[in-house]
């Protein structure tokens, strides 16, 4: 209902755990992009794909969305200083350190303005992205693995887009996606966004 190109539910029985759907192809982004595609067309598609889901405002929201904020960021940075860190050093940290960093997040995170949550996909990154040229506008941007969404901050999944850590956008095509999303979404407290873009990011 909010014309975007997810895969078609052709078939299902729920009770064994099958579905049958649309096969949307081989032409992820990832391959499209190795293969000398357009960075800044296939980015600005993706891009569109979450202006539709914020225009689109509480009709995506779907009942029973989780909410990604608070407690349930903090709980997913803290995967630096509980296994990352150990990992990487050999060392756990120490109690009152991660309780430390903890509430270093907490007191970031309340400083975020707030500017109404938006669907998240989440895991918004071109390998799960497929390229669908013969589609007009958002829906030429496939979308794959949602089945965690859920409901947050705006720039979450514009962020997971453009600063995915496994690949660099270059910084013209970044800034680009960021101006597309402002200006399609209209926006008026840009600046919050942004500093709510930056937190995401971080």
């Amino acid at each position: 209902t909010l014309g975007l190109s997810a895969p078609e539910i052709y078939a299902e029985d729920a009770d064994a755990g099958f579905l049958l759907i649309e096969d949307l192809g081989d032409d992820t982004y990832t391959r499209v992009l190795a293969a000398g595609g357009d960075e800044g067309e296939l980015y600005g598609r993706a891009t569109d794909v979450l202006v539709a889901l914020h225009r689109a405002g509480a009709r995506a929201l779907l009942p029973g969305l989780p909410v990604y904020a608070g407690e349930a960021l903090i709980e997913a940075t803290m995967l630096l200083g509980e296994w990352y860190v150990p990992a990487a050093t050999g060392a756990a940290l120490p109690a009152d350190e991660l309780e430390r960093y903890r509430a270093a997040w907490r007191a970031v995170l309340a400083g975020v303005p707030g500017l109404g949550d938006t669907m998240l996909l989440r895991d918004y990154h071109r390998g799960n992205l497929m390229w669908l040229p013969h589609r007009p506008g958002a829906k030429a941007c496939g979308v794959l693995d949602f089945q965690d969404a859920q409901r947050g901050h705006p720039a979450y999944d514009l962020v997971s887009l453009v600063e995915d850590a496994r690949h660099d956008v270059s910084p013209a095509v970044h800034a680009a996606c960021l101006d597309r999303y402002l200006g399609e979404t209209g926006l008026s407290d840009r600046s919050g966004f942004k500093a709510g873009f930056a937190v995401m990011a971080a």
